[in-house]
């Protein structure tokens, strides 16, 4: 519902309560004005939402101010967020731990919606501002509501990456064109929510209008981004757990999700195993054309 129609909730309640097992979930939208006028007159109606339980989620994609945002998602008790990339542009990192570890919202990423393009855009800019130091890949940690810590591995790190995400972005982009669907944004938009800790997901928004659906995304950043099977479970995983379908639903997915993840996993060791017997094999040819071509001057010196 858009922001300047909060008269249209008495409509939206009156659904949910005829409609309770379809009505699972409501989408505030609008520009950041619209948003910044008119948020205030929803809070009456949290608590009706709640008593139908009616899960709550904010589209911010392009807002920027930060203190307006944190106002909605607490006083509207907001679970998820669409594209609201502006806490990670923030200088003041402890907010973003604090909307997404301490209130555990959820943020959803469209890697080739405009939104996200710009928002890329603006991540590659701040960066070079702060001239970080190149990071290792290692372990992160992400605790849940139970406070049950969820292992996942870190993707190399965005910066590292910049070179080699344009010279792969370009590659894909080439191909895309062909099949006219619309170019992928580069990587490190997305590779920042990976390599920090924050509880994401991605998405397809507007496929139509965009050519690429859900699985086209997740392939290319699985075969061009260096996303391993862990990182594809978690990203699968995290979208069925903060979804708006009942508990069941989510349960029978994720017992899905893992079973048929048991190919990946053993095709990600199939080619771990190739990888290091080509080096080796590489190795020992490199090993053995030295010896002969030392062989060969000994015996041109004779």
């Amino acid at each position: 519902i858009n922001w300047s129609r909060a008269l249209r909730m008495s409509d939206f309640i009156r659904l949910a309560r005829q409609y309770p097992d379809e009505i699972v979930g409501i989408d505030y939208y609008g520009t950041e004005d619209e948003c910044k006028n008119h948020w205030e007159e929803f809070q009456v109606w949290t608590k009706e939402l709640k008593k139908f339980d009616i899960r709550r989620q904010a589209s911010m994609g392009d807002y920027k101010n930060i203190e307006l945002m944190c106002n909605v998602i607490k006083k509207l008790d907001i679970e998820r967020l669409s594209e609201a990339y502006a806490f990670l542009h923030s200088a003041n990192t402890t907010i973003a731990d604090d909307i997404f570890l301490k209130h555990n919202i959820h943020l959803v990423v469209c890697p080739i919606s405009d939104v996200y393009n710009r928002a890329n855009v603006r991540t590659i800019e701040v960066e070079n501002i702060k001239s970080p130091v190149e990071e290792q890949p290692r372990k992160s940690e992400i605790k849940n509501k139970s406070n049950h810590k969820q292992k996942f591995c870190r993707s190399t790190s965005f910066v590292q990456c910049s070179t080699l995400d344009a010279l792969m972005t370009e590659a894909i982009n080439s191909k895309l064109a062909k099949s006219g669907k619309k170019r992928l944004n580069d990587y490190q938009l997305l590779n920042k929510c990976q390599s920090g800790i924050i509880n994401y997901s991605i998405t397809s928004l507007c496929p139509n209008n965009y050519g690429q659906n859900l699985s086209e995304i997740y392939k290319d950043l699985f075969l061009n981004n260096n996303f391993t099977c862990e990182h594809m479970q978690y990203l699968n995983e995290n979208a069925i757990k903060s979804s708006f379908a009942s508990q069941q639903i989510k349960t029978d997915l994720i017992k899905y999700l893992r079973e048929n993840y048991r190919d990946c996993y053993q095709q990600d060791k199939l080619l771990a195993n190739l990888i290091e017997t080509t080096h080796k094999w590489k190795v020992e040819m490199e090993k053995l054309i030295e010896n002969n071509a030392i062989a060969a001057a000994i015996i041109r010196t004779r």
